[in-house]
């Protein structure tokens, strides 16, 4: 075997795809000094347990060529790559068949575990007066049991942040498990027991492996339908595990670019994982409630974006009914020449009622505390934002928060009860940077906080007072949209 450039072979070449943990640094990769040897020949012993059986099965099935990451692209280039991993989506979109080695931990795993299976020929009994039924009696260990209920989903090879998009762009997919063998496709999963097999849930496969566009779906007719889907895409790739940091965006932009294609969009609409046109209602992510204080990665992400950390990401989606009281004025981010891949910073100009917050090492007092009373009837919560309301990102130290100028930018309104009374309030809170006039870096987010409606009118008036705040903290005012500002 040997690698092959794919510009020098036909375009209707077909090839497969394996998808694997690599547990460390494989055995065999390519590497600046192999790329001449390598193209003259591969030695199959020297090849990990899993790529060989990848091999044989490829030939078993009929085909010449298999992609594998770690032989395919240059390890020590970090040219090739950026370039590579900015292909990765195609790359899997167009192969026949990703093998996945599902229930190895490494490349020594393989893909197959015939020890352990539950039963080669299960027992088929038919009911004598309604032959079109059928029963299968699996044979088994009694601790078999368990794993036959297991899917995908289950296995080491799930929580791979590289894994998700190989698994969602892939036309089809074979899951080579412990106990037995799944499969899926954009419209159906399966498996030898037919028990428990399933698609990645919240993943719309069909709409991502759709060569006709999404005209099939009514639903898509409304574009925050699609922007829904990926904000659970986000959801469910937050989840996930990447050995490299720097790898956020990269490891999804294969999905991200095809999103682009549904919406229609062009590349620039697209800032760090976010949509130009779902903005400024999905900047309303927050952190799960055990990650709420996890390392922000500034370095990859501006801090307005979920790329920014790792761990649970728990977005906001779009309703009908939430009512934006902020405006999007400018955006942009800062990469290499790909906006789906690694960036370098990022901005977003914002205008809407901003209100200053008095931050402590051990409480929060907002600024509006004093002008819109009362408790809400009967509840205990007041008419103002206290620490327990704001979901921290842990971009700063809570010390170096209080030493700061901090707001509250409202984003959202929603009325939530069955008389009109009540409405939910959501924004973000942000901290100057002190670099700038006006600049603010994102450190919380206040989700669904609960008012009263008749105080809203009143509430939105003092959001928008030049006298609440000092200059220094925005760059314009305007009595009817309210403050301008940057967050980067």
């Amino acid at each position: 075997m040997s690698i092959k450039l794919g510009h020098e072979l036909p375009l209707d070449t077909e090839y497969l795809t394996l998808s694997h943990r690599w547990g460390g640094v494989p055995p065999v990769r390519l590497l600046k000094d192999l790329l001449v040897d390598f193209m003259q020949s591969i030695p199959f012993h020297s090849l990990p347990q899993t790529f060989r059986d990848a091999v044989d099965l490829t030939r078993e099935l009929g085909f010449r060529y298999l992609w594998i990451d770690a032989i395919c692209i240059i390890q020590d280039c970090q040219e090739d790559w950026r370039l590579e991993s900015s292909l990765m989506g195609d790359v899997y979109a167009f192969g026949r068949i990703n093998i996945a080695a599902t229930a190895s931990n490494d490349g020594h795993g393989g893909l197959f575990y015939q020890e352990t299976r539950v039963s080669d020929t299960p027992c088929l009994i038919r009911l004598q007066e309604r032959d079109e039924n059928q029963i299968f009696i699996l044979a088994g260990k009694h601790d078999n049991w368990r794993r036959m209920i297991e899917t995908p989903e289950d296995a080491p090879l799930a929580n791979r942040g590289w894994v998700l998009q190989e698994r969602a762009l892939s036309p089809q997919v074979v899951h080579f498990g412990r106990d037995q063998v799944y499969w899926e496709c954009g419209t159906k999963a399966d498996s030898e027991f037919s028990l428990l097999a399933g698609t990645i849930p919240g993943i719309p496969l069909k709409m991502l492996q759709s060569n006709g566009g999404h005209s099939d779906y009514e639903e898509s007719k409304n574009r925050n339908w699609i922007y829904n889907n990926w904000i659970t895409t986000v959801e469910k790739y937050s989840e996930c595990q990447l050995t490299e940091s720097g790898d956020k965006l990269p490891a999804i932009s294969g999905i991200a670019q095809r999103y682009r294609e549904l919406l229609g969009e062009t590349p620039e609409s697209y800032l760090a994982g976010l949509w130009k046109g779902s903005l400024p209602l999905t900047l309303l992510w927050g952190l799960d409630s055990h990650e709420k204080f996890s390392a922000c990665h500034a370095e990859r992400a501006p801090s307005w974006s979920w790329a920014c950390h790792d761990g649970l990401i728990r977005p906001l989606c779009i309703v009908e009914e939430q009512k934006s009281q902020t405006r999007v004025l400018d955006s942009e981010t800062f990469h290499n020449g790909d906006p789906f891949g690694q960036v370098t910073g990022g901005y977003l100009i914002l205008q809407g009622p901003l209100f200053l917050l008095k931050i402590s090492e051990t409480e929060v007092s907002s600024s509006f505390s004093d002008f819109v009373p009362g408790p809400i009837s009967g509840t205990s919560t007041p008419s103002t934002i206290r620490d327990k309301d704001i979901s921290w990102d842990g971009l700063l130290p809570r010390g170096e928060i209080s030493r700061s100028n901090c707001c509250f930018l409202l984003i959202t309104l929603e009325d939530y009860s069955a008389t009109g009374q009540r409405t939910k309030i959501s924004g973000l809170v942000l901290c100057a940077t002190k670099l700038s006039r006006g600049q603010y870096q994102r450190v919380g987010v206040v989700l669904n906080k609960p008012m009263l409606k008749k105080n809203i009118k009143h509430l939105l008036q003092l959001g928008k007072r030049t006298d609440m705040l000092d200059p220094e903290m925005y760059l314009e005012a305007d009595t009817k949209f309210g403050f301008k500002i940057e967050i980067v």
